[in-house]
């Protein structure tokens, strides 16, 4: 006997999950570490720093170290919940060189 699975894909859809940064701005100087914070209870996240990986995993933390930047950047945020759907934030920021 056959039996029916039901059997849902994952989504996918931009949310607010609240990004917020310390130190507080959006314009850092060349150097400064930087914690980005997420909304907490998200089976995993992963960070991305114009266009690259730079973190995955359980932690709704992430520290970046803001040396090897210059410019205009942007963060990128995407977490799982435990349906397997995805969600999405992103922040853009600026680095300025130190003097």
């Amino acid at each position: 006997e056959n039996s029916a699975v039901d059997m849902k894909a994952p989504t996918y859809s931009d949310k607010d999950l609240h990004l917020k940064n310390t130190p507080a701005g959006s314009s850092f100087v060349a150097g400064t570490s930087v914690t980005f914070t997420a909304d907490a209870g998200y089976a995993s996240y992963s960070w991305l720093v114009n266009g690259a990986t730079v973190q995955s995993g359980e932690e709704n933390t992430f520290a970046l170290d803001t040396s090897s930047l210059s410019g205009p950047c942007r963060l990128l945020l995407f977490v799982t919940d435990d349906d397997g759907n995805f969600y999405g934030d992103d922040m853009n920021f600026t680095v300025t060189a130190a003097n």
